[in-house]
């Protein structure tokens, strides 16, 4: 089961790293599958007879189906409406990126922080 959530990890990020462009899709799907794969985990981790396999193809389909709707509804109108000069389409000259804030003073650490999943993403 290990091996099968890793791989599926791993193409996530591969399409995530080819189809999501535009800053709306960056800000919230990842948002959106994070939420997904911990609800997963824990529920994993807190049953003894868990329904692995069920809950992996649930996971997986609902990956598939926030792909879809956001590929759907903000890459493809990205790429035939928008205007392509503008400065929030993606482009070359205008990739995209994202940068969560860094808090810097006696706070500061370097281990992942939770509560920046839920913090303004700036462009």
């Amino acid at each position: 089961m290990n091996e099968n959530y890793f791989f599926y990890v791993n193409y996530l990020e591969l399409f995530t790293l080819v189809f999501i462009r535009t800053r709306s899709s960056i800000k919230y799907f990842a948002k959106n599958i994070t939420i997904a794969n911990m609800i997963y985990l824990v529920y994993v981790n807190s049953h003894m007879y868990a329904a692995q396999r069920e809950g992996l193809l649930l996971l997986i389909s609902y990956s598939v189906t926030v792909l879809a709707y956001f590929l759907y509804n903000f890459e493809c109108e990205a790429i035939t409406k928008w205007n392509p000069y503008g400065t929030y389409t993606p482009s070359e000259l205008s990739p995209r990126c994202a940068y969560q804030t860094i808090e810097c003073g006696p706070s500061f650490s370097t281990s992942f922080d939770i509560l920046q999943m839920f913090s303004v993403v700036h462009f």
